[in-house]
């Protein structure tokens, strides 16, 4: 029994074009407009999965090389209306794909942590001990890049519980890989206790000292940030009126709303560089340019954020008045995100 074909749709708002598409072939016309939304569309991409661009996570190709795709479309991702321009609604969603661009974003992230925590610490050392930072803490700050603990104290302290037991070689590998597990999840010096070394005659203690990667403020201020550009994209999905208007399948919203994690890197790198140098992020002074120094990682996601929901809206989804479309969204989603910090702070 012969399958049969599927239907050709609308890749913006789903309605089936296969009438419509072979009226517009019969004249000859290669391309032509949905009579539902009145999308553009050129016929053969609905058709040819080679159009799709070799670069995006998301391509109908054999599933080849996601990780490296996912990495060059997290690339992509600072060119917004280049990336817009070429993905195409017609892609199917695929979870897996959006997953290892998740993956990206995440060692993503925690290469810039741990770029940070290896500057901030050597800088500390130089200040305080005249020397560069020793190779072991390097290493144990970029598997572990929030962790207040140096791994070299560790190992020292390891070494005199070990001699303090007679213990060989073997014990003083086996306390410092146990005291580096625990000491790799130490994210705040002023909550964490002294992490207990050995037992017995061999017992000892190392306490953090390496300064904070992210103070509690700028967590919960890069935390209010993050609604901003995950929410932006979905905000259409609020308002029915304007989603029926829109035309626009859920879908692209919430495939729009997945890639807008890229945005995330550069607000963490700010609001690591605001944390390290000190910023008052919980209260700034009685001026207006002091009372805005609190929501600097906010105000620094908002154009990046304005920037990238206007190629969404012009490139992907081809909207009318896309500037309107991409202002109103990001203007809903700061208020949810000064909402939520002040939730957090009891004040905006």
């Amino acid at each position: 029994m012969t399958a049969r074909p599927a239907h050709l749709r609308c890749p913006r708002c789903g309605y089936t074009l296969d009438a419509t598409i072979a009226a517009s072939e019969s004249r000859g016309e290669s391309q032509g407009a949905c009579t539902e939304c009145g999308l553009d569309i050129a016929w053969s991409k609905l058709r040819d999965e080679g159009n799709d661009p070799a670069w995006f996570v998301e391509s109908r190709m054999p599933r080849r090389n996601i990780a490296r795709r996912a990495f060059e479309t997290l690339a992509m991702c600072a060119r917004p209306f280049a990336l817009w321009s070429r993905v195409s609604m017609s892609i199917p969603l695929r979870v897996r794909g959006i997953v290892a661009f998740m993956l990206a974003v995440a060692v993503a992230a925690h290469a810039i942590a741990a770029v940070a925590r290896i500057a901030i610490s050597d800088a500390q050392w130089q200040r305080w001990r005249g020397t560069h930072l020793p190779a072991v803490d390097a290493a144990f700050g970029a598997v572990a890049p929030l962790s207040v603990y140096a791994a070299s104290d560790i190992l020292e302290e390891c070494q005199r519980c070990a001699a303090a037991e007679k213990a060989g070689n073997a014990r003083v590998a086996w306390l410092a890989a146990n005291t580096l597990a625990v000491a790799a999840f130490a994210v705040d010096r002023a909550d964490t206790p002294e992490i207990a070394i050995g037992s017995g005659a061999g017992y000892g203690s190392v306490r953090g000292y390496e300064p904070q990667l992210l103070t509690k403020p700028a967590r919960e201020r890069l935390l209010a940030a993050t609604i901003l550009p995950i929410a932006a994209p979905c905000v259409v999905m609020l308002l029915p009126t304007s989603m029926r208007r829109a035309r626009v399948r859920a879908v692209h919203l919430a495939r729009a709303a997945a890639y807008s994690a890229a945005l995330l890197l550069p607000i963490l790198a700010f609001a690591l560089y605001a944390s390290a140098t000190r910023w008052p992020l919980v209260l700034g002074a009685p001026t207006i340019t002091g009372r805005l120094v609190p929501h600097a990682v906010l105000l620094a996601a908002l154009p990046l954020t304005l920037v990238w929901n206007h190629a969404i809206a012009k490139r992907y989804l081809r909207l009318e008045h896309p500037a309107a479309v991409a202002a109103a969204c990001t203007t809903v989603a700061t208020l949810l995100a000064l909402a939520a910090s002040a939730a957090m702070f009891d004040a905006i």
